[in-house]
């Protein structure tokens, strides 16, 4: 297909049960400490899950149908957008056996969830980074965008 060309269409409305759900995005580093480290973390959360919904109707929980988590995967900064590990969960946060009883938990109370996944901005630690960076020949060179000048972007 060359830019000229018009893609199939495609129907990207969404879906009729998210038309009325109720969000709620978690920053898990911050939402429920559950081990005392001074930092949230997935046991914290699902140790608050039945104050987002209980599963039962009516009640006084929130009545929330879908769990947005920000990044989960270990990453370089506080935020998790530079993601160094994409197959695992950050440790401070829990691992992937908390992050499977965290989802097996919101199902049972129907919340779905929704996860941050950042594809377009791994760390410079990432393995993937690291092998496109040295140098022209690499398999994953054109991973990532490279320029031969230096075009003088200051940091912010």
């Amino acid at each position: 297909m060359t830019c000229q060309q018009s893609a199939p269409a495609v129907d990207v409305s969404p879906p009729a049960w998210l038309r009325s759900a109720v969000g709620y995005q978690v920053f898990v580093r911050s939402f429920a400490d559950a081990d005392g480290d001074g930092f949230g973390d997935l046991r914290g959360l699902i140790g608050k899950l039945d104050h987002l919904n209980d599963g039962r109707p009516g009640g006084d929980d929130l009545e929330v149908d879908l769990l947005y988590l920000m990044p989960l995967h270990p990453a370089s900064s506080y935020h998790g957008y530079d993601v160094t590990d994409y197959c695992a969960v950050s440790p401070e946060l829990g691992s992937l056996d908390d992050l499977r009883t965290l989802l097996a938990e919101a199902h049972k109370r129907g919340m779905r969830v929704v996860m941050d996944l950042v594809l377009n901005h791994s760390s410079s630690a990432h393995p993937w980074f690291v092998s496109s960076a040295s140098g022209p020949e690499d398999p994953k060179r054109n991973w990532y965008v490279w320029r031969g000048d230096d075009p003088g972007w200051a940091r912010p």
